[in-house]
């Protein structure tokens, strides 16, 4: 602390820095595709990306296989806003590559990640490149725990049940005040409306916890199936 307190004026206004334009206030092309911006383009910054900024065209190939990353822009200044507001549609199925014949409806979702908690806009597939996997095995496979077995709308990614499981082991953390805190990832202020998720990752966490527990008891190639685990 001796060494910061010089310098933290310093530290302050580098952070300040953040909230505005930066090393982007003059800059004239998208740094990812060279299209020269105007007095009326879009510009966004992705938090997970880097602080550089990207063009609408950009933002939306970039992360096309990215659903869950947070974008900022209102058309004036930085300001949260998601990339289903900007159109873009995640693809499941294929592991990043193109369906075939993506499924016609698009669904939407509410994926609750460690970083926020997410509404998307999302397809199935529909061709036979995704070995015939029903919508259950494809969010799955995407390391999205669904809380529902019929028509889900809400999943927790593999990574946030990973990261619950371990905060309640080491720190007694508890279901509320964990996704109390994906919420305020989500808005601080709590202005914007977050879905309430609360009483769906307590029940997400408990079957994952289960599984996770026959995993370690070696069940998992047993011939007779976790059914024929025996009590205790």
């Amino acid at each position: 602390m001796t060494q910061w307190c010089p310098l933290m004026q310093f530290f302050f206004d580098e952070t300040l820095r953040h909230d505005g334009l930066g090393d982007a206030l003059d800059e004239k092309k998208c740094p990812c595709c060279d299209a020269a911006y105007t007095r009326t383009s879009h510009r966004f910054r992705c938090g997970e990306c880097g602080v550089f900024t990207q063009c609408l065209s950009c933002v939306r190939s970039r992360h096309s296989l990215s659903p869950l990353h947070r974008i900022r822009w209102n058309g004036t200044f930085w300001a949260p806003t998601t990339l289903q507001k900007i159109g873009c549609v995640y693809q499941l199925g294929h592991g990043g590559h193109p369906c075939l014949r993506p499924a016609p409806t698009v669904h939407e979702m509410v994926v609750m990640d460690t970083e926020a908690i997410h509404t998307i806009s999302y397809r199935y597939c529909g061709c036979d490149r995704s070995d015939h996997a029903n919508n259950l095995q494809q969010l799955l496979r995407n390391s999205w725990y669904p809380a529902t077995t019929v028509d889900p709308q809400t999943c927790a990614t593999f990574t946030s049940l990973e990261t619950f499981r371990t905060l309640n082991v080491v720190g007694n953390i508890n279901v509320h005040n964990f996704v109390g805190a994906m919420e305020r990832q989500t808005d601080p202020c709590l202005v914007v409306k977050v879905p309430d998720r609360y009483k769906s990752f307590g029940l997400m966490s408990r079957q994952y916890s289960f599984l996770k527990r026959m995993k370690r008891a070696g069940r998992g190639h047993d011939p007779q199936l976790l059914h024929a685990t025996k009590r205790g």
